[in-house]
């Protein structure tokens, strides 16, 4: 799905000169409307990099990354039950929400 646009042109038109912005989204989109994917671009004064292959550019900072996500995600997902991990109720909160598929129709 396209990114959410989280920084305006009229946002970056009062950032002050020199300033930049690494946008992490360029690939859907970008979070700021100016970005240019694959591009490095100034505009209004305000540096943009719209690079859409950081795993590639930096490949340990990148597993590093996934790995702390992963990590993040399970002590979210599971809690110790008798000393064991057990899941949490997937209902609980949104995170737990986001990563349930949805039924398929004629499923119970």
């Amino acid at each position: 799905r396209p990114a959410p646009r989280l920084i305006s042109e009229e946002v970056v038109k009062n950032m002050r000169d020199g300033s930049v912005i690494i946008d992490m989204a360029a690939a859907t989109g970008g979070d700021c409307p100016l970005t240019e994917a694959d591009k490095v671009v100034v505009k209004h004064g305000v540096t943009l990099v719209g690079h859409t292959d950081y795993p590639s550019m930096v490949p340990s900072d990148a597993s590093t990354f996934y790995d702390h996500n992963v990590t993040n995600l399970l002590a979210v997902l599971l809690e110790s039950v008798d000393g064991k991990p057990t899941f949490k109720p997937f209902d609980e909160d949104d995170i737990t929400q986001a990563v349930l598929m949805p039924k398929l129709a004629g499923e119970d």
